[in-house]
């Protein structure tokens, strides 16, 4: 093995994955036509554009006790989007209970937890480049 000779530097480094990041809570509503509240809920986003990477929290305790409609789909999708516009690697977590409330907010039915897990699959494989970890 060759022995480098390392060189101090000042440049700035592209660490995908590393960095500092902020927190993006998302509550997904139980609304008809939520491309306008997406929209809304977006405007608040003043990403910084050094940080590579966003802690994006999705409460969907609205559906606790229903599938998710195809408009609150297109909500996640469209804060994946986003994100992926900026080009901020996520780090993904979806809750029913982001106040401390689990046996109020969680679903009484574990079957409804792995539909929701199915219906946001194929978004989550379609952003996978941009998803670091669930």
């Amino acid at each position: 093995m060759r022995r480098q000779r390392l060189k101090e530097s000042n440049k700035e480094l592209n660490n995908p994955g590393c960095g500092w990041y902020h927190i993006y809570t998302f509550r997904i509503p139980l609304l008809q036509g939520e491309g306008a509240c997406r929209e809304k809920a977006l405007d608040f986003c003043d990403c910084n554009p050094q940080e590579r990477l966003a802690l994006v929290l999705i409460d969907i305790s609205a559906y606790r006790a229903r599938e998710l409609t195809e408009d609150a789909l297109s909500y996640v999708s469209g804060i994946f989007d986003f994100f992926h516009s900026v080009q901020k690697q996520m780090i993904l977590r979806f809750a029913y209970d982001i106040r401390g409330e689990a046996r109020v907010r969680e679903p009484s039915d574990i079957t409804l937890v792995r539909r929701h897990m199915e219906q946001l699959g194929g978004i989550i494989c379609r952003y996978a480049a941009d998803i670091l970890v669930v």
